[in-house]
């Protein structure tokens, strides 16, 4: 067996023991999820339940109940009490509400269809694929890119957005087609793709600035197409009165202190404003929502610094400047960063600074588990994190001999990698 056959062999191999690892990791994951609560009650305490409710009235009542969080309460208490195995969830009164454009609800209603059990493996499944697609995207052409993508998927943000049922995969999808589409000089359709972002506005705006700024004019065209469009079926979907609920509900949830019935989790977000409440807990809204805003404006501001000089989306220099970008989006944002924004990150480092880890296994090892165990910084959803991370480790022992993405010769087609 000649050296070329041997190092092919190697490499399925690899990929069959890490890509084993993470199936069977995410079984373990969901094996955890499902023993902590009876099932199905796990799923009146995840963010699933807030897309079902949206699509399901989205579905029977169309027009503002949609927003109408009153409404969001009754449907999910009923569905509580029609569904619950316990006696304790099903006298609960609180809800998960739907916080969203009412677009994003529309990807659920196929959804309604199935069991709602069944719709949450399935979307689940779903979403895992997706992600899996936008990370492998950036790697291609890369020495084991089809090893080193569901290696990345170990990242617990990842875990928590197949356990909470979250729409990340759909965002971190977008953000890797609008980039390879913004390499290959499909300018208004990458901007498009990255409009898909205004389904969550907040984390939208600093890349239509950047836009802006560099004076992108098609890109910014493709961007503001796909937000008309939201708007104009928003319009539609929930009229004026349901706009107006909706932007209510927008900002009581980016208040400097939220009121307890907006449901957001201060301790789980990387943010100025979550920094500021706990080393400064008694600064007044006022002062802490100024602080919060030119806080935010600056790290933006800063982020810009990366996109001097020529606009040149085919260099590995662009997606550095986009992770700039991601991570500034993700500390200055108010509400919960997004897993995908993370995952993003991690995904976006191999592919871009073309790492030559072949004869460097320890520091593929490090890189993995800086996006693993969330050494980017505190950038890992809490608790859940930490214990999806630790049912995660069976995918460990498959980075030691990871190379990463590298300038070199690919073992099975021979072909030398460009910009290395």
């Amino acid at each position: 067996m000649g050296r070329e056959q041997r190092m092919v062999k190697g490499d399925d191999a690899l990929r069959i023991h890490v890509t084993g690892s993470v199936i069977l990791a995410v079984l373990l994951v969901l094996a955890l999820a499902a023993s902590l609560r009876p099932w199905p009650d796990t799923l009146f305490r995840v963010d699933f339940i807030s897309f079902w409710t949206g699509a399901s009235i989205a579905w029977e009542k169309p027009g503002p109940a949609l927003m109408d969080v009153e409404e969001q309460r009754a449907f999910q208490i009923a569905l509580r009490r029609e569904l619950a195995t316990t006696e304790e969830m099903r006298r609960a009164t609180g809800y998960f509400p739907y916080y969203n454009p009412p677009p994003l609800a529309l990807i659920f209603v196929p959804l309604t269809l199935l069991p709602l059990p069944w719709a949450y493996v399935v979307w689940s499944a779903i979403s895992l694929l997706m992600m899996l697609v936008a990370v492998l995207l950036p790697l291609r052409g890369c020495a084991r890119a089809r090893t080193l993508a569901p290696v990345l998927l170990t990242f617990g943000g990842v875990a928590g957005t197949l356990l909470e049922g979250q729409v990340n995969s759909l965002f971190l999808l977008a953000f890797s087609l609008g980039l390879l589409a913004l390499t290959r000089g499909r300018r208004v359709t990458g901007g498009a793709l990255l409009g898909i972002l205004l389904l969550k506005p907040q984390y939208a705006a600093p890349f239509a600035l950047v836009l802006l700024v560099k004076r992108r004019w098609r890109e910014l065209v493709g961007m503001m197409a796909v937000g008309v469009a939201i708007g104009i079926m928003s319009l539609l979907m929930v009229g004026p009165t349901g706009l107006g609920s909706f932007f209510g509900e927008l900002r009581r949830i980016s208040a400097f202190r939220p009121p307890a019935s907006a449901l957001v989790s201060l301790g789980a977000t990387v943010n100025w404003r979550a920094l500021l409440l706990n080393l400064w807990p008694s600064v007044t809204d006022g002062v802490g929502g100024l602080l919060v805003v030119l806080l935010g404006g600056a790290t933006i501001l800063a982020a810009l610094l990366a996109w001097r000089g020529d606009w040149m989306p085919e260099s590995p220099r662009f997606s550095r400047q986009m992770l700039a970008l991601t991570l500034a989006t993700v500390v200055a944002s108010l509400p919960q960063p997004l897993p995908w924004q993370r995952t993003a990150a991690c995904a976006a480092r191999p592919a871009t600074k073309r790492l030559r880890l072949s004869k460097q296994p320890r520091k593929g090892l490090a890189y993995a588990a800086d996006c693993r165990a969330g050494a980017l910084g505190p950038l890992v959803d809490g608790r859940l994190a930490s214990v999806a991370d630790v049912a995660l480790l069976p995918a460990g022992p498959g980075l030691l001999g990871l190379p990463g993405c590298h300038a070199g010769t690919s073992s099975r087609t021979g072909h030398r990698e460009a910009g290395g």
